[in-house]
């Protein structure tokens, strides 16, 4: 990459990767593929009659499930 400064070029060297590669890399890994989660969830902790639900992932949290409905409507 070349920028103009102080009336001169300097050149950088940019080292980058694909987006959409190391993407579809990561996903297609068959030790990491399985840790993908691509819903959102509910969970409930029970206790005898009761239970309470838990928050201990982001897909667990509400904003996961309200992104996630809006995704179905549309």
């Amino acid at each position: 990459m070349s920028v103009p400064y102080k009336n001169e070029q300097r050149v950088f060297h940019v080292h980058h990767r694909s987006l959409w590669r190391w993407a579809t890399d990561l996903i297609s890994h068959p030790q990491l593929a399985h840790h993908f989660r691509w819903d959102a969830e509910v969970v409930y902790r029970s206790r005898g009659e009761s239970s309470t639900r838990i928050f201990h992932e982001p897909w667990t949290a509400n904003a996961f499930w309200n992104a996630q409905v809006c995704i179905w409507i549309i």
